[in-house]
């Protein structure tokens, strides 16, 4: 289903949660360890204090991150999202309820992990391949999708860091 594929067809985009606050906003707020610095419209967050969950860079400016679907979109579309309604995607491209299916990392990173799984991208920090293979399996079992062979055995691997 690879070639099937198509962000913004299969997903959506961020929804609004709260008025004008879409998804990315909210992340950005609750994730923070401090109060947020909002927008003159309240719309979108400018500042704030993030740390990466997987490598540990802190920032103070929202513009610095991304927000990340730990199990990226297109890996959840060829693990079985293909079959979902869209009501169901967008559930999942907007998912607010696990703390760590979606999260604020350096644009950078976010961009170097592009929709990779654990058998091609490990997050830079090795003391966070723990919390981030567990989270990536809990991910898939909640959704239920597939993983395939070559990712399994990369959380495996990672887990022997917990």
């Amino acid at each position: 289903h690879a070639s099937t594929y198509h962000r913004t067809t299969e997903f959506g985009g961020w929804l609004d949660q709260v008025g004008c606050r879409d998804t990315r906003a909210e992340v950005l707020a609750h994730q923070s360890l401090v109060a947020v610095t909002w927008s003159a419209s309240g719309c979108t967050v400018v500042s704030g204090s993030w740390v990466d969950p997987w490598s540990g860079t802190t920032t103070t400016s929202a513009h610095a991150f991304d927000i990340d679907h730990t199990v990226p979109l297109d890996n959840a579309w060829q693990s079985g999202a293909w079959s979902w309604s869209e009501a169901l995607r967008i559930a999942y491209a907007n998912d607010l309820t696990d703390p760590d299916h979606l999260v604020a990392i350096p644009s950078g990173e976010n961009r170097a992990k592009g929709d990779d799984g654990p058998d091609l991208w490990r997050p830079p920090a090795q003391s966070s391949w723990c919390r981030y293979a567990l989270s990536w399996d809990r991910i898939k079992a909640k959704w239920h999708l597939s993983a395939t062979p070559s990712e399994w055995a990369a959380l495996v691997a990672m887990t022997g860091t917990c």
